[in-house]
């Protein structure tokens, strides 16, 4: 390669400056142009596929140049490899770079099956990025090939291959079901049912609930967290009950999975995980799960308002229910909780539509009287973006113009100022 630096920085051909150009140096095929056709890399106004072609017609010159030009031009210079004659064994050392890792792996995926080889000896490299790269590109070439080696490497040690590996099981598993499974029958039963998961295939469905009760609790969190990719609500019952699991991270990844299951049946178990006594892991993943749960929570939510351990989440789920639920934000709005009555004007300003808006306004109006200045205020607040309701509720923010509350009346005045119809 030392020499091919050196010719870089030797002066050669003029830089081209025109498509025509750089046809005429590839037509000549001296390798005294390469310097000049790389420097073109550099020009926007020539086509880098153009330039891409006039090097490669100038082997053997391809692959040494490709591996000068990945710290420079790493997309270019990708493609630039695959079309060399010996790419492969180029693209791979490229793996433990620390370069851009897409477009290496798109090079060995035009590369083919003559990647595999290489690629499956490069899923034991002691780097676990190099491992979980090789991998990546092996789901994307997608070859049978490939099967046998990532089976054998579907228990490492490090997660983030693990998650890679199956990843890759899943794209060749679509392609060939049968042979993934053949490659899978002697590995650990928990990888296979991973990939029988990923593809949505019920049948991992009792495998997988049985795994709940593993003793390792990094395998039952696993499973969990299958269950819920696998998205069988018959899986609801036996992650609600890991939710009292003594290990924190199987109760974070059945309240996950619940949270992707979208099952009504899970709410109650879910509000208990608002408790502050939980991990914060576990908390957020239950207000994510609850919100995405919407109309469905809104009764053990507004239940778990009244509990002190569970009422700062509790309160932060009722910001994220259905704004579109018309009885919901009735129902806040009348609630005895200041803090509850806070939440109102918030659903009714995201709520979607005109009409919807115009419902809301009744709501709007109650709120602007309510005996709190901070609901007052939110209410104001939510009156600017409802513009289009605006005759329905225009009397009650008319009168909120003369609240006692500084902060309140002034907003009052602004957003009449910014609502009321011209004349």
């Amino acid at each position: 390669m030392r020499w091919l630096e050196k010719l870089w920085r030797r002066a050669g051909p003029a830089t081209p400056a025109s498509v025509d150009q750089v046809r005429a140096l590839a037509a000549a095929g001296d390798a005294a142009a390469i310097p000049a056709l790389a420097r073109a890399l550099d020009r926007p106004a020539l086509p880098p596929d153009t330039v891409l072609w006039a090097l490669g017609r100038l082997d053997p010159a391809a692959e040494a140049l490709g591996r000068v030009l990945l710290d420079r031009h790493p997309g270019r210079a990708g493609a630039l490899l695959a079309r060399a004659r010996d790419p492969v064994a180029a693209l791979v050392d490229q793996l433990a770079a620390p370069l851009p890792a897409a477009p290496v792996l798109q090079a060995l995926a035009r590369c083919d099956a003559r990647a595999v080889p290489p690629l499956a000896a490069a899923l034991a490299h002691r780097d676990a990025r190099v491992a979980a790269r090789a991998a990546r590109a092996l789901g994307a070439i997608g070859r049978v090939e490939g099967l046998d080696p990532l089976a054998r490497h579907a228990a490492h040690r490090h997660p983030r291959v693990r998650a890679r590996v199956e990843a890759a099981l899943e794209r060749v598993a679509r392609r060939d079901p049968d042979a993934a499974r053949l490659a899978l029958h002697d590995a650990d039963p928990l990888v296979a049912l991973a990939v029988l998961a990923r593809l949505g295939d019920r049948a991992a469905l009792a495998p997988l609930a049985a795994f709940l009760g593993d003793p390792d609790p990094e395998r039952r969190a696993r499973a969990a967290r299958l269950l819920g990719r696998l998205g069988a609500p018959e899986a609801t019952d036996a992650l609600a009950g890991r939710l009292t699991d003594p290990a924190p991270a199987v109760r974070e990844a059945a309240t996950r999975a619940l949270g992707r299951l979208g099952d009504a049946r899970a709410v109650p178990h879910l509000a208990l995980r608002l408790d502050e006594g939980e991990p914060a892991g576990v908390r957020f993943a239950a207000v994510a799960a609850l919100r995405g749960l919407r109309r469905h929570a809104a009764d053990a939510v507004l239940e778990a308002v009244d509990d002190p351990r569970r009422r700062f989440a509790a309160l932060i789920v009722l910001q994220g229910l259905d704004p579109d639920d018309g009885a919901l934000a009735r129902r806040l709005a009348a609630h005895a909780d200041e803090d509850v009555r806070a939440v109102a004007p918030r659903l009714c300003r995201l709520c979607q539509g005109a009409e919807r808006r115009r419902e809301r306004a009744d709501v709007l109006a109650a709120l602007l009287a309510d005996p709190s200045p901070r609901v007052r205020r939110r209410a104001v607040d939510a009156a600017e973006h409802m513009g289009d309701a605006f005759e329905r509720f225009a009397p009650a923010l008319r009168r909120a113009a003369d609240d006692a509350d500084d902060r309140v009346r002034h907003a009052a005045a602004w957003v009449l100022g910014r609502l009321r119809p011209p004349g």
